[in-house]
């Protein structure tokens, strides 16, 4: 089998969405551009820490990011969710997901 360019892009996603912080650094910046500081101060970990994981975001595609004086800010690309949404959805038939669905542990 070969790896096309969004297989790859697809494996970068998936893998920067793993971390339980850098899901929570998505959520917050899905209503608004934030700046490093802002995303900081809202994690119990070291601004360091968070400079990492935004990186890993930004390398990843899922945020970009601009800079004015010594302020960077991050913006979410909601475009490359949508690469991840549509891979999802194509995982599934309506079948599937409705014996999924029963099956799910918290569906009881």
């Amino acid at each position: 089998m070969e790896i096309n360019e969004s297989e790859v892009a697809l494996s970068r996603l998936f893998r920067a969405l793993a971390d339980p912080t850098r899901r929570g650094i998505v959520d917050l910046l899905a209503t608004h551009p934030l700046s490093v500081l802002q995303i900081a101060t809202q994690f119990p970990v070291s601004i360091q820490a968070i400079a990492k994981h935004l990186v890993l975001l930004e390398s990843a595609g899922l945020l970009t990011s601009s800079k004015v004086g010594r302020v960077r800010t991050y913006t979410l690309t909601p475009a490359v969710l949508d690469l991840a949404a549509c891979w999802l959805f194509a995982q599934h038939t309506e079948e599937a997901c409705s014996v999924r669905a029963r099956e799910a542990p918290y569906a009881q």
